[in-house]
């Protein structure tokens, strides 16, 4: 679930994306959402799904607003779609999501597990073949060569663990719409001013594809142009409109194209290894998962808490 919050007199939100089905709200940095007023109790509210539905529970014994219904401590209140919390003086809005958005987060959650599974052993079978060679190449700086035999590597160990077999078909689809959403990102980034924290970016060649195939890759940017008029990104004028509603509208739109149009399976195929690739690429040379943030033009400062919690500032 995606959660806004902000100070009354300030105009700028902050935005937190939490995927525990609790989240603990008040003063204490022991909290998942941190507001640091002395207004606000240690431990303020506390919001739980159970079977999909959000229930709050309030803590502080001053209360809390629920759009205009007036809380007190103890009380329960389940909340049926996007409300504002009142906890004085800050606003919080959840963006909660419909019940069949709930089934495709679900699902989306645990392709995204099983795929966390395959990389970590994939990363670890690359790592011992890249010590063998490291052993034997002392010294070897990390130029196109090396860097395409490390993505021939990790093609390698995917197709010998079976990535493209039939019985992982869900995961391939989901990778390559992994790559597909990458795409739309960096061709509606295009242009777009780097972020303060852009400078990380510099000098990152690691970055480019090496085994890329030409063919393949224009029917990626073709792909991603489709994407953009399906989700309608250009009826929005700024850049972190349009990125939010790919981060909103994306996977719904994917999902209507693979059971709706013939995608071949080499091109599957392709997006699939070539997200790999750029994922495993990720780990080894940079931050892993926070290159992705890195990469985004409208990010200006990301703080890590731990695996779950994770901040950014736009």
């Amino acid at each position: 679930m995606i959660v806004w919050y902000n100070h009354i007199t300030d105009a700028k939100q902050y935005r937190q994306v939490i995927s525990s089905s609790i989240i603990r709200i008040g003063r204490s940095p022991a909290n998942d959402i941190v507001l640091p007023n002395p207004f606000i109790a240690e431990n303020a509210a506390i919001l739980q799904c159970k079977s999909g539905v959000w229930e709050l529970y309030v803590l502080s014994l001053n209360g809390l607003l629920v759009g205009e219904e007036q809380l007190y401590g103890g009380d329960r209140y389940l909340l049926n779609h996007s409300e504002t919390i009142r906890i004085f003086p800050y606003d919080i809005t959840l963006d909660l999501p419909k019940k069949e958005e709930v089934t495709r987060q679900a699902r989306i959650a645990e392709l995204d597990r099983q795929f966390s599974e395959f990389a970590a052993s994939l990363h670890r079978e690359l790592l011992t073949r890249m010590n063998l060679d490291m052993k034997r190449e002392t010294g070897r700086e990390i130029g196109d060569e090396y860097l395409l035999e490390i993505e021939k590597h990790i093609e390698g160990i995917a197709k010998e663990n079976g990535i493209l077999t039939k019985q992982r078909g869900n995961i391939v689809d989901h990778l390559a719409g992994y790559c597909v959403r990458d795409e739309v990102l960096q061709l509606l980034s295009a242009g777009a001013r780097k972020p303060i924290i852009g400078a990380l970016q510099e000098g990152r060649h690691w970055g480019r594809l090496m085994s890329s195939i030409g063919s393949l890759e224009k029917e990626l940017v073709e792909t991603a142009k489709h994407l953009v008029l399906v989700l309608k990104t250009d009826e929005q004028k700024e850049l972190e409109n349009k990125i939010t509603l790919v981060e909103k509208n994306f996977w719904e739109c994917w999902e209507t194209i693979l059971s709706k149009s013939n995608i071949r399976q080499e091109f599957r195929h392709y997006l699939a290894l070539r997200y790999l690739k750029k994922n495993i690429k990720d780990i080894v040379f940079g931050f892993g998962p926070l290159e992705d943030l890195l990469r985004l033009p409208t990010i200006s400062e990301i703080m890590v808490v731990n695996s779950e919690h994770i901040f950014i500032e736009k």
